[in-house]
């Protein structure tokens, strides 16, 4: 016949150390489930309480004529979404595209195109820095990547350059 389970042979039962293993584990997951928020806290943003920091960055543009070209000026401010960002353009460098060319000897010749221009506009802005890039006005700032310069007067298409974060 067989036994049946009383409530004196549930309390007899004798305790080995797996059961006292598997109880301190439950008990320290319920404890870190209760404080995970402590446990595993978010690292805030250390640059500032609004999420801006000041960047400088150099944006290049190519393949431009002289007229497209020259209306960039110290102090402009960028635009972007049809408003005022918080940047203000602080060099415009103006160049001429060097070109190379082969000869009949087979040698390579570097010369300076004057009708096509390369433009170089350092611009120093707020930017906002939450998220896991940096960004103005909508676009991402990231060295090799594309960037829209824009301003009241003028605007072209280039590509970033070099970006400097202002901390």
């Amino acid at each position: 016949m067989k036994k049946r389970a009383t409530l004196k042979t549930i309390q007899k039962r004798n305790w080995n150390i797996l059961d006292v293993v598997i109880l301190i584990m439950a008990i320290l997951v319920i404890v870190m489930f209760l404080n995970r928020n402590q446990i595993f806290k978010k690292q805030e943003v250390t640059s500032s309480s609004n999420g801006k920091t000041t960047v400088y960055f150099e944006a290049e543009a190519f393949k431009l004529t002289q007229g497209s070209a020259g209306s960039f000026k110290i102090g402009d401010k960028i635009t972007a979404q049809n408003k005022y960002q918080d940047g203000v353009i602080e060099k415009v460098e103006l160049r001429n595209t060097v070109k190379t060319v082969v000869n009949p000897k087979g040698e390579l010749i570097a010369f300076e195109d004057p009708l096509e221009k390369v433009l170089v506009i350092g611009i120093r802005a707020e930017a906002n820095k939450l998220g896991p890039y940096i960004e103005i006005g909508g676009q991402a700032l990231k060295v090799g990547g594309n960037y829209f310069i824009k301003t009241d007067n003028s605007e072209v298409y280039g590509k970033i350059k070099f970006i400097e974060v202002k901390e």
